[in-house]
């Protein structure tokens, strides 16, 4: 539970421009001296906003599960700065904080020589009060704090992210479990599926029923749109044999891909193959979607999990059989 009372902390007020800005430059030691936590066109103005600012933003360290930090007093030594001591409360502001709270979420970006970042991650808060941490709407870990998501997300970004979208890499290879459920669900978890044509490769899928093999899983038609293959593969269980999915984005652009290097050459672009009830292999010419793909066989706690490049790539035709 979120609470303080009669905390206290230095700053200093400044005028420039005709504006008072209020600052915090221990509270806030990289860029607190130069960037006003509040500003108002009188200096009264300013403390009464700067109060609420810094009620709002001690909330929020709280919420992120960090101490508040203890204050630091300073000296100024610019004639127009005035030193003030800044003394703020929780309850005042009590019903607007938890509310602003309610939709507080984190983003980590990892960035290399490009801008903006290469990668992105965003963090929710559980029902724990523990931060989970999702890359293309995959669970990575669960952290307390915000440092530690960061330290995290870095480490995934540089030695798994990079180093695999450095060999170019093709795909995905991995093992689901040989049960039914609703795994072409799961695999697909975190890729817009309605937003392609889908190539039915159709194979051998069956619903449960009775705790037996039932109808088809797919149907005869040779392309599904993208709602359709949504509600085959979300709503019911079934048992996968075999499973030949091919994505495009434009129906006229569909075309039979038999390996990779017709994949290369078309307007395919993603393939999905599940071979013998487990074995499944995901080709996607974005890298960012394959980034994706392999986060989201980490969460799933899929097995075997290993990047498809040109030196390991088993698969001659993509015809699942």
């Amino acid at each position: 539970m979120i609470h303080f009372h009669n905390v206290t902390y230095p700053a200093f007020i400044k005028q420039q421009d005709g504006t008072f800005g209020v600052y915090f430059p221990t509270l806030f030691p990289e860029h607190g001296a130069d960037y006003p936590l509040a500003t108002g066109n009188t200096q009264q103005h300013a403390i009464a906003n700067a109060q609420k600012e810094l009620a709002y933003t001690l909330a929020g360290m709280l919420y992120d599960n960090e101490t508040l930090p203890s204050p630091v007093p300073f000296h100024c030594d610019d004639a127009s700065q005035q030193y003030i001591e800044m003394e703020t409360s929780f309850e005042p502001y009590a019903e607007e904080i938890n509310a602003h709270l309610r939709g507080r979420h984190w983003h980590i970006d990892y960035y290399d020589a490009n801008d903006p970042p290469r990668f992105s991650a965003v963090g929710y808060k559980n029902e724990n009060d523990q931060w989970d941490i999702y890359f293309n709407d995959a669970l990575l870990f669960t952290v307390m704090r915000y440092a530690e998501a960061e330290e995290q997300f870095h480490h995934y970004a540089e030695h798994v992210l990079l180093p695999n979208l450095a060999k170019k890499s093709r795909g995905l290879s991995f093992h689901i479990p040989n049960a039914y459920g609703t795994y072409l669900h799961h695999i697909l978890n975190g890729i817009n599926v309605r937003d392609f044509i889908w190539h039915n490769g159709g194979r051998e899928a069956y619903y449960i029923e009775d705790d037996s093999l039932g109808r088809d899983l797919f149907p005869p038609a040779r392309l599904l749109d993208g709602s359709t293959l949504q509600h085959i593969i979300s709503d019911e269980p079934y048992y996968i044999i075999f499973a030949d999915l091919k994505a495009f984005q434009h129906e006229a652009d569909v075309e039979d891909i038999a390996n990779y290097e017709q994949f290369v050459r078309s307007e395919c672009q993603l393939v999905l193959l599940v071979v013998d009830c487990s074995h499944v292999y995901m080709y996607a010419k974005d890298p960012q979607t394959l980034a994706q793909i392999y986060a989201n066989a980490v969460a799933q706690q899929f097995e075997k999990i290993q990047f498809i490049t040109d030196d390991n790539d088993e698969l001659t035709m993509f015809v699942a059989f």
